[in-house]
């Protein structure tokens, strides 16, 4: 195996792009990216300090790796995962926003003494410096742009700020906040393996950070006023993807701090929210319905019984016959028929996707009390029937496509949808598994099975990519590979279309060919007449705005601008002219 000259030792709390700067430095670069040109500029937009098997940049990263003989595991945000996602059903959903994927955060006095990033820096949690009792920055304080690991390690940012030089004190966190923080910080990084709760119970760091994690899908958008002291100019509690509101490093120390203390103090903190949910003028009775959801995780296990216990002294006062039949302890297996709450959570069915069923009749509902409820064994008949299909989200990872691109090749008929908004007029998408095999089959039936990916290849991604100037799409892409016009080969361990590789010369032939016959209908573009008659394309622009170019062809872009053709007879009269 391959390996730098100069190894580095990883520092406590380093994250791994930190460590393969520090490595690329020692090695004589000036930059992490020049170890890695084949990410192009990805190198200097993302921090690589989750490891996604799914992205384009994993194997590059993967082999520098394997270069500095480190394991990798302490050096990504991929050892918070225990903690932070374990329920699937909503973790893999919050990745996005537990951690920082693209910008990242800093302590400038932490840079100063030591310049090296620390992986913690990448949780969304973490807002605070415990060493200097300060506020992470997130953004460069002269541009405010936001602050990029790549830039944080150079310690320069794109304005030529340094990052190390600034002194965040303008507003620093009360002792509320700190208080939370020592918490949370402790049981991140080991420091701490359990945190002690009311009426001497005690929770695991993973019963901890779970809490946290469905304590924070309860509390999203709720007003603060009248349930925490702390704003700092927020108005909601900012916690889930569909928040549009603006993400900071205030909000998240808002709201982690006000989470630490519902799950450490509930009598002081919960009561409040509790009540705040039954407020019909503040929260919806759905939005009340789908926050419940999340808390009945919590008092459905036993290091739960402390809120449990609070929940049932709130319904002493409480009027509401759904919330109460929720405290009568009959076990699921003995009932003929559930609430929906009971159906989503035993069965894992969302509840637009219940609600639709109900509606059409597949899954059958009867009122009692003015409660909805559903028979048991209706449900457990179509989940039966629904074990052999995928959603076009399962079926795109299978296939290696994203879901928009499944809905178009079942749209062109190339993939057989079980059910389907324009098939049948079912709101969500279904396919069999063998439909699914099916179109694989037909796609990669031109294919050369290989071992490696032989020289002169390309991946269907940059293939994808390069032909989108003329104008081929996706499906038009995989329609030409599955006819044979474009040679392609598939790798064995990987038969889908993220394997396809494509001849780069006949890719190169077929944009030549259509770009020759764009020439002949349409004429040159702008930057192609440029070029030919070395004439600045502003220019040209001006003078076709001012009507002393004419133009063959004018195209408007999606993005608005516009695009103009230039006969290929008037570009050779105007480069004779030239001569």
């Amino acid at each position: 195996m391959e390996k730098f000259l100069n190894q580095v030792i990883p520092k406590k709390n380093e994250s791994l792009y930190s460590f393969l700067f520090r490595t690329a430095t020692a090695n004589y670069h000036n930059h992490l990216g020049v170890l890695i040109k084949e990410m192009g500029s990805t190198t200097y937009c993302i921090n690589c300090n989750y490891l996604d098997k799914d992205k384009t940049w994993y194997k590059h990263i993967v082999r520098l790796i394997q270069m500095t003989h480190t394991d990798p595991y302490l050096l990504t945000l991929n050892q918070y995962d225990r903690l932070f996602i374990q329920n699937e059903e909503i973790g893999k959903q919050q990745e996005r926003f537990l951690y920082y994927r693209s910008s990242s955060k800093y302590c400038p006095e932490c840079l100063k003494e030591d310049r090296f990033h620390r992986l913690f820096w990448d949780v969304s949690m973490v807002s605070i410096c415990l060493k200097h009792q300060k506020y992470l920055m997130e953004d460069c304080p002269v541009c405010n742009k936001k602050s990029r690991t790549s830039r944080i390690m150079q310690d320069r940012c794109t304005c030529n700020h340094r990052f190390s030089e600034y002194v965040n004190s303008i507003i620093l966190p009360s002792p509320l906040e700190i208080r939370a923080q020592k918490c949370i910080q402790s049981l991140l990084l080991g420091d701490q393996s359990t945190i002690t709760i009311p009426n001497d119970h005690s929770l695991t760091k993973e019963q901890y950070f779970q809490f946290f994690i469905l304590f924070g899908h309860i509390v999203d958008n709720l007003k603060i006023e009248e349930l925490f002291p702390l704003t700092y100019g927020q108005t909601v509690f900012n916690y889930g993807m569909k928040n549009t509101i603006k993400k900071d490093i205030l909000s998240f120390s808002i709201l982690a701090t006000f989470l630490h203390f519902v799950i450490t103090k509930p009598k002081q903190y919960l009561l409040p929210v509790l009540q705040r949910l039954n407020d019909e003028s503040q929260v919806t009775k759905y939005r009340k319905k789908y926050k419940m959801k999340f808390f009945y995780k919590i008092i459905s296990v036993d290091a739960g019984k402390p809120y449990e216990e609070i929940y049932k002294q709130f319904l002493i006062n409480s009027n509401d016959v759904y919330v109460n039949r929720k405290i009568i302890n009959i076990p699921v297996e003995e009932k003929q028929y559930l609430t929906f709450d009971e159906v989503i959570n035993r069965y894992k069915i969302p509840l637009r996707r219940l609600t639709f069923l109900c509606k059409e009749g597949t899954i059958k509902q009867v009122n009692e009390n003015g409660i909805r409820l559903i028979e048991k064994e209706n449900v457990e008949k179509y989940l039966q029937i629904m074990s052999s299909s995928l959603n076009q989200h399962q079926v795109g990872k299978v296939m290696g496509l994203n879901s928009e691109r499944v809905i178009d090749l079942a749209l062109l008929g190339k993939l057989k949808a079980y059910h389907g908004p324009r098939i049948d007029g079912n709101y969500f998408w279904s396919f069999q598994k063998q439909d699914v095999e099916q179109t694989i089959n037909w796609i990669r039936s031109k294919c050369q099975l290989v071992n490696y990916i032989k020289k002169g290849y390309i991946s269907f991604n940059k293939a994808n990519f390069a032909v989108r100037h003329i104008e081929i799409n996706t499906v038009a892409l995989i329609e030409m590979i599955a006819s044979g016009e474009l040679p392609a080969i598939i790798l064995k361990d990987e038969p889908n279309i993220r394997g396809i590789y494509i001849l780069e010369k006949a890719l190169t032939d077929l944009c030549q060919t259509e770009k020759d016959k764009r020439i002949k209908k349409l004429g040159y573009t702008l930057l192609e007449t440029s070029h030919i008659l070395n004439i600045d394309v502003r220019k040209l622009k001006k003078w076709v705005q001012e009507g002393r170019l004419q133009t063959n062809h004018e195209k408007v872009n999606p993005n608005g601008t516009i695009s103009y053709y230039i006969k290929k007879r008037i570009v050779e009269r105007m480069s004779e002219l030239q001569n």
